[in-house]
């Protein structure tokens, strides 16, 4: 039987963003001891999509649900640019130092995240996790691009996919002229997590097609 997905309630996120919150924090200020580095960060995807709360996990099961932040170099004070490895490998190892006092497990350096967990000790369950990305600028026509791992264990600086203006303007057109459209983007967006069977879909993707389709519904309606 399929997984089904459900919403987790704000009384349950709202806290636990708050404590990432503290600990990102604390993140940047060791980076910046530890590295002469200095970062911003900014929380993307489902706990920042419009201030509205977009957060699903699986109904009973045991992966909890997660927290995706863009972690956003400065470019060092003597010019250029931070190399990957060096980036990742620091914020790593900061990472290993604030989020483990605070109870986490020990972080995991995959592809293109360092991805934190915290469980329920006693089940062993995920109760939520967040994953960490880090940009840096690289000027001229690179632009900003994100660190990411190779399958040999190297790191470089690469394009981030995904971007939709087409779903930022149809989003934009929603929000203007359709009252509800919270509630029918939220409705639509659980939906498509409940009937999607491509695994390798991300969220993102599968919000933007809920975006598209309350889009198109709004738009049938008028022509009627």
């Amino acid at each position: 039987m399929k997984p089904r997905y459900e919403y987790v309630p704000d009384h349950e996120w709202r806290p636990v963003k708050e404590r990432l919150n503290s600990l990102l924090r604390q993140l940047q200020s060791l980076v910046f001891e530890e590295l002469n580095v200095r970062i911003s960060y900014k929380f993307v995807g489902s706990s920042n999509r419009d201030g509205g709360n977009f957060i699903t996990r699986i109904r009973g099961g045991n992966k909890g649900y997660d927290f995706d932040v863009d972690l956003f170099v400065d470019p060092p004070s003597s010019g250029g640019y931070w190399t990957a490895d060096s980036i990742r490998l620091g914020i790593l190892d900061c990472c290993k130092s604030v989020f483990k006092k605070a109870g986490y497990q020990f972080p995991e350096d995959r592809t293109s995240v360092v991805r934190v967990k915290f469980l329920d000790e006693r089940n062993r369950n995920i109760l939520h996790s967040c994953d960490l990305a880090a940009f840096q600028d690289l000027g001229d026509e690179k632009g900003l691009r994100y660190c990411r791992k190779y399958d040999d264990g190297s790191y470089g600086w690469v394009l981030r996919g995904g971007h939709s203006k087409e779903a930022e303007r149809k989003l934009s057109w929603l929000k203007e002229y359709v009252p509800n459209w919270y509630e029918l983007l939220r409705e639509e967006y659980l939906i498509l997590k409940n009937v999607n069977q491509d695994e390798s879909k991300a969220s993102f993707q599968l919000f933007n097609e809920a975006i598209a389709n309350v889009y198109n519904q709004v738009q049938q309606t008028l022509r009627q």
